[in-house]
């Protein structure tokens, strides 16, 4: 299994009874404004980074890059690291049943002023590589 990470921008994520996360108003590749500059209300990134259970992350940073500069990064310590190693469980029953170590956080943005057209990029830093998700270009949409 190759690393990857995974990235939802949306409006909103909320938490629903029984741990489940549903996501509001998802942006699928381009978010279209009607002037610059704007400031947006909200704004939610919801990021996975999924790797082999044989080969567990042991450092992580997410970022959020807007063009060049960082929006927002969050680093993971050394406890969140090791409480995602033990949730992967016991090993599999047969071969085909290869175990993959998932870890989520939400970046949520209240008030997000942009000045122009640009482009959100997500970074992943590990031990070893640096994982790209998904982007969002933010643009200004047609007058017709």
């Amino acid at each position: 299994m190759k690393r990857q990470v995974q990235t939802i921008f949306c409006d909103d994520v909320r938490n629903e009874v029984g741990g489940k996360l549903s996501y509001m108003g998802v942006y699928s590749g381009t978010l279209l404004v009607t002037e610059f500059p704007i400031v947006l209300p909200k704004l939610c990134v919801a990021l996975t980074a999924i790797t082999s259970a044989a080969e567990p992350f042991k450092k992580m940073t997410f970022r959020l890059l807007k063009d060049t500069e960082t929006l927002a990064e969050c680093v993971l310590g050394k406890e969140d690291l090791a409480r995602a190693r033990r949730s992967i469980g016991k090993k599999p029953r047969k071969l085909s049943d290869e175990r993959a170590q998932s870890i989520q956080t939400v970046l949520t943005f209240a008030a997000l002023k942009l000045d122009g057209p640009c482009q959100l990029a997500v970074r992943v830093n590990t031990e070893t590589e640096e994982l790209r998700g998904l982007g969002l270009r933010i643009g200004l949409a047609t007058k017709q």
